[in-house]
């Protein structure tokens, strides 16, 4: 079965999380730059969806302002 994408929910706690690590020094410096490189990936995602749900709020609102009323 086909790994699904983490929502965005799930994608930002998981960046705080790595956050939260290399403050508190838990990881090594190897590790550090790995974790913080999939963090820059996920903050990819997130503004790639967040991207998309604008593109979609502006279809729907363009589509409310063409309605007559």
């Amino acid at each position: 079965m086909p790994k699904q994408k983490p929502t965005l929910e799930e994608s930002l706690k998981d960046i705080q999380s790595v956050v939260e690590r290399i403050e508190n020094n838990d990881v090594d410096l190897k590790n550090s730059l790995t974790l913080y490189s999939d963090a820059i990936k996920k903050s990819k995602h997130i503004l790639e969806e967040l991207e998309s749900y604008e593109e979609q709020f502006n279809i729907l609102n363009d589509e409310k302002d063409s309605l007559k009323l």
